[in-house]
């Protein structure tokens, strides 16, 4: 082991100390050949011959310094350093090939990159809540070419009200923005309405105060009236981290709601595509959308996207079969037209489960297949 480590530091000397080396070598061989020289001359050989003879019997000085490099460097190393300075010197000598091949090369790298972070965000990153892997998203069979993933309210909430089926079922919707009042003008702020089990389900716990349960997704709100939870970034630019933000009144759609909690930077939801900045309750849609309002449409409204954790010991298919007779039976509770009812079951209808670990977004459902394609290419 020692001497395999004194060679590799002799290398790496001789790497970092190359004209020192050469000279060294080069004194070396001079020396070398002139005590050959010197010894011929004491045999009696004329001092012209001698020297002759000691440049034969030496040969090329050249060829000696390379066997000598050979010994004492790296030699892929020095190989790959000549080839690349040769390469250099190429690409100089022609800068019309070389700005080509620099931004196909540049648009190559920057294309896979851009389609690999978006894969990575759509297909492949869990979302980064604990216990992620036992989520699931919930959608429904309806005869089509692919599964519906929007929910009407009633459905929702007769699913909810079966813990039977999944542990902490709930919903969200994304907005692209709400409109909240400001001290000098309206904003609009990314945000989400969520079912009081969002929170829950997804297991983060607030930085300041509390997050939203079934109590505030109830219509007007708790007893204390509405409530909204915002996230660190929006805490940090409209209120400048002020503890004091439990409490305040945010005007939101002309109608004000109380901030019970501050969310944390990592807390993302459960679409890794969106940032949302507040949380309201899902109850609250009537009057963040008036004058529509898609809890009093029903079923002709198919607006939330539904989640849920599975129950200890239960995997996706059990809890598919499950799905399966509870479809029909929450159908006719929840629907009053006899007519849509008699359509869907001749389409079999009926709800299923799949992976939830990565959360849940559209981009997700219409580009899965594109970016794949995409990224081969």
């Amino acid at each position: 082991m020692v001497p395999v480590i004194h060679d590799f530091l002799l290398r790496l000397k001789t790497l970092l100390r190359r004209k020192k080396m050469d000279r060294e070598m080069a004194d070396e061989l001079a020396f070398h050949q002139e005590m050959l020289r010197e010894k011929l001359i004491r045999e009696g050989i004329p001092e012209t011959q001698a020297k002759a003879t000691a440049r034969r019997t030496f040969g090329n000085p050249g060829r000696w310094h390379e066997r000598l490099r050979e010994l004492w460097q790296f030699r892929s190393l020095e190989n790959l350093s000549r080839d690349i300075s040769f390469s250099v010197r190429l690409l100089r000598k022609s800068p019309g090939f070389t700005l080509v091949a620099l931004l196909t090369i540049s648009l190559g790298v920057g294309a896979n990159t851009a389609v690999f972070s978006l894969i990575d965000g759509l297909l492949l990153r869990p979302l980064p809540v604990p216990q992620g892997e036992k989520l699931v998203v919930l959608g429904i069979e309806m005869g089509g070419p692919t599964l519906n993933y929007g929910f009407p309210a009633p459905f929702f909430r007769a699913l909810e009200a079966r813990p039977d089926i999944l542990a902490d079922t709930f919903a969200f919707c994304d907005r692209d923005s709400f409109l909240v009042r400001g001290t000098s003008a309206n904003e609009n702020v990314p945000g989400v309405m969520v079912s009081g089990n969002y929170f829950s389900a997804l297991e983060t716990p607030p930085l300041l105060g509390r997050y939203l349960t079934p109590v505030d997704d109830r219509t007007g709100g708790s007893p204390e009236g509405l409530a909204v939870v915002i996230s660190e970034a929006f805490w940090e630019r409209w209120f400048n981290r002020s503890p004091a933000v439990l409490g305040q009144k945010l005007q939101i759609a002309n109608k004000p709601f109380s901030v019970v909690g501050v969310m944390p930077k990592r807390f993302i939801g459960a679409d890794q595509t969106r940032s949302p900045e507040i949380f309201v309750p899902m109850a609250a849609e009537p009057i963040i959308d008036a004058p529509e309002d898609m809890i009093a449409a029903g079923h002709h409204a198919w607006w939330l996207t539904v989640m849920g954790h599975l129950r200890p010991g239960v995997t996706i298919e059990q809890l598919n079969a499950a799905l399966v007779p509870i479809s029909t039976s929450i159908v006719h509770d929840t629907v009053p037209d006899p007519a849509w009812i008699a359509d869907q079951e001749k389409q079999h209808f009926h709800f299923v489960a799949e992976s939830g670990s990565r959360g849940f977004t559209y981009l997700q459902f219409f580009f899965e297949k594109p970016l794949m394609a995409l990224f081969a290419m």
